[in-house]
């Protein structure tokens, strides 16, 4: 309680907002996220039963079929029943089934992908931050002169663009329009993964254009900080 009461007001009142906005924030993300999938025309249930006898498989029991699935992805009911479901499996830690990747829940697609991303960020922030400081400290050494007035204002400008925006323009120019870099995956189709030289090349060849985006974004705030020291 002592503890409590030496904090400042202001520090207290500044944690106080924070805290508020982030439950707004997250309430909105969590309620777009239910929205948008319902909004969007079209039945996944149909889409789902429809990939399936396109695979060949027979599928006994339409309707009883259809209710199945309408539990397993929270679809019964109206609306709001459907929200208040959908929130109190979200606080349960249950995401439910993914209609893309079905059977596969959506844990199941997240910490498949959880070490590859981890791989990738940590791997892309530390190139950055090598490079930004870098390259900041060469641009205090030469102060002053055109070039560096000219790269500095670029790191600026590269700095407030968003990760993912760059990235699809990185796989429209490398992947579509010059197809240097794939479009996607972490390793080529049809490669098993495996401890040697080839399969780590194909994942570095693959993870080039995503880590890219996040180096030439990243660059520019971790130069401007060594510039200024």
């Amino acid at each position: 309680m002592m503890v409590f009461l030496m904090i400042p007001r202001a520090l207290i009142k500044y944690f106080v907002k924070r805290l508020i906005f982030f439950v707004i924030t997250s309430f909105a993300a969590v309620t777009i996220n239910f929205l948008i999938p319902r909004l969007i025309p079209g039945d996944p249930i149909s889409t789902i039963l429809l990939r399936m006898e396109q695979q060949g498989r027979i599928i006994p029991g339409g309707e009883d079929l259809v209710e199945i699935y309408k539990r397993r992805f929270g679809l019964e009911g109206d609306l709001f029943t459907q929200y208040i479901r959908y929130l109190q499996r979200l606080l349960q830690g249950d995401l439910g089934f993914s209609i893309m990747a079905f059977p596969m829940t959506v844990q199941e697609i997240i910490f498949r992908a959880l070490p590859w991303t981890i791989g990738l960020l940590s791997i892309a922030t530390v190139l950055s931050w090598v490079l930004g400081n870098l390259l900041g400290a060469f641009l205090g050494w030469v102060r002053g002169g055109k070039a560096a007035a000219f790269i500095t204002y670029l790191a600026l400008g590269l700095n407030q663009v968003p990760y993912y925006f760059l990235a699809l323009v990185l796989v429209f120019l490398f992947a579509y329009m010059i197809p240097i870099f794939p479009s996607q995956g972490a390793f080529a189709i049809g490669r098993v993964p495996s401890i040697s030289i080839e399969f780590v090349i194909d994942v570095i060849y693959h993870s080039t254009l995503p880590a890219l985006s996040i180096i030439i974004v990243s660059l520019g705030g971790w130069m401007i900080t060594m510039r200024s020291m």
